[in-house]
This record gives structure tokens, C-alpha cells and sequence, in this order.
């Protein structure tokens, strides 16, 4: 884990797109450092855009065992909930348009 981590620590500084912050939450939420995974999640979530591929929804962090810490923590699961809430105002923006017929790109 501590090879993992310095690795993970490593791609974080370079800036690397490839959902490090993800990993580097889990790590931190397993070790129990709530505050430092919560902040991890906040930064995956701004970039998540960013990797075209591989991408780890942060909901599924409520299914992943290193997560297990924080599962009953206030601030992950309201930002769980955003993400859910968000993914579900893009569902039914999609579902609008649908029914409209205005689908054309």
C-alpha cells in the first residue's frame, strides 16, 4: 500500500488524468482519514471529465470495501447524493428531449 500510495501521491503532483484522486480516497477512507478521502472525492469529481475512459463513478464508492470507514459519514454521503441527484437531472434532461423528438445533434 505504502508503494501504491507514493505512486498514486506521484501522478497527483504531474497532474495526471487517469482518476488517481479516486484511489487516493480509497487508501485515505481505509487508513481512516475521512477528512483527507472526503477532500480526495471532491477533487475526483471536478476532474472525472477530464479520463475519456476507466472511469469509476464516485457513487460506486458506497459499494467498495476500502470505503468502508466512511460509509456512515454525513459529508460522503451527502456527496454521494450529489452525484446521484446530478446523474439523475442529466437522465431526465435526456428523457425531455427524447419525448420533444428534439434529439438531433
Amino acid at each position: 500500500i505504502e508503494e501504491q500510495l507514493s505512486l498514486l501521491e506521484k501522478r497527483k503532483e504531474l497532474g495526471r488524468p487517469d482518476g488517481y484522486d479516486y484511489h487516493l480516497a480509497a487508501i485515505s477512507a481505509y487508513r481512516g482519514d475521512h477528512e483527507k478521502a472526503i477532500q480526495y472525492l471532491l477533487d475526483y469529481d471536478k476532474k472525472v471529465f477530464i479520463v475519456p475512459s476507466g472511469i469509476i463513478p464516485i457513487y460506486f464508492a458506497q459499494y467498495d470495501i476500502l470505503f468502508n470507514p466512511l460509509w456512515n459519514n454525513s459529508e460522503f454521503k451527502a456527496l454521494l447524493k450529489q452525484e446521484l441527484d446530478e446523474k439523475e437531472a442529466g437522465r431526465a434532461e435526456v428523457r425531455e428531449l427524447m419525448e420533444s423528438g428534439d434529439t438531433d445533434l
